[in-house]
């Protein structure tokens, strides 16, 4: 193989990170639409741990280490990410994310489908969740009686929340009456352990933008320590995506590609 001539520089990283499902053969895998193209990465890094067996020598006056070897060695990572996607929120709360159809919400019952009382607070019947048209609340009368807006009932369509200022005279149970909006949901915690395999395209903005390419072959993602959701101060909440590093036995342990990870450029 041919020498190719380097010089140092300076280092100053931008890049692009990709996060792709792997095949049991572990390669990059095609079949399923789940790659996700990180949105603005932050940083990302890795550690590397080791645990360490030493010996320090007491023959002289002054103890002085006299032998020591790394008896192991991981690698960890963090990616941090300031911008929103389902995709990630799935990925980050270990959850399958899935479409939420929309369309017509009409005669859902309340629950209880009797008692609800004035001032009672209520989400949505089923698993409804926002509404983009909240039409009418009726009651179960053989000629349905419409409750008042502001009189009757308060209701967030946002939410899906609705409180009820007064029931007198309505046969209950009350019906919702809309139309619920389409869009996306995460369901967290329905996966195990995630494996993906890490591609960071690095840009060093301190030389002419010359770029290199980072292969983890095969990372494991940590389950989410937090997930905030109220925003302080000035910036805007982050991820962040905790990994390890694991040994990857489909490829060779030759010199040229390990496996483990390998950086190019």
């Amino acid at each position: 193989m041919a020498t190719i001539t380097e010089s140092a520089r300076h280092f100053f990283g931008h890049g692009q990170t990709w996060l792709f499902p792997r095949t049991a053969g572990g390669v990059p895998d095609g079949t399923v639409a789940t790659a996700l193209s990180l949105p603005e990465v932050d940083s990302i890094e890795l550690t590397f741990p080791t645990e360490k067996v030493e010996r320090m020598s007491k023959r002289d006056a002054l103890s002085t280490k006299a032998f020591s070897v790394v008896k192991s060695i991981m690698g960890t990572g963090k990616l941090v990410c300031s911008q929103h996607t389902m995709d990630l929120l799935s990925l980050y709360l270990f959850g399958t994310k899935s479409t939420v159809t929309g369309g017509a919400a009409s005669g859902a019952a309340f629950v209880p489908a009797s008692g609800i009382v004035a001032g009672a607070i209520l989400p949505f019947p089923g698993d409804r969740t926002r509404l983009s048209t909240f039409t009418s609340s009726v009651d179960s009368a053989g000629s349905p009686a419409t409750l008042v807006n502001g009189t009757d009932y308060e209701v967030d369509n946002q939410a899906g929340v609705i409180k009820f200022i007064n029931v007198a005279g309505f046969t209950q149970p009350f019906k919702l009456n809309g139309t619920e909006d389409a869009g996306n949901q995460v369901a967290g915690f329905t996966v195990r352990a995630q494996e993906r395999w890490l591609r960071h395209k690095v840009i060093n903005i301190a030389d002419s933008d010359d770029a290199g390419v980072l292969d983890v072959y095969r990372i494991q993602i940590d389950p989410a320590a937090a997930w905030n959701l109220i925003t302080d101060g000035n910036e805007p909440n982050k991820y962040e995506l905790n990994f390890q590093v694991l040994k990857d036995t489909t490829k060779s342990s030759s010199a040229t590609g390990g496996q483990f990870f390998r950086y190019v450029e």
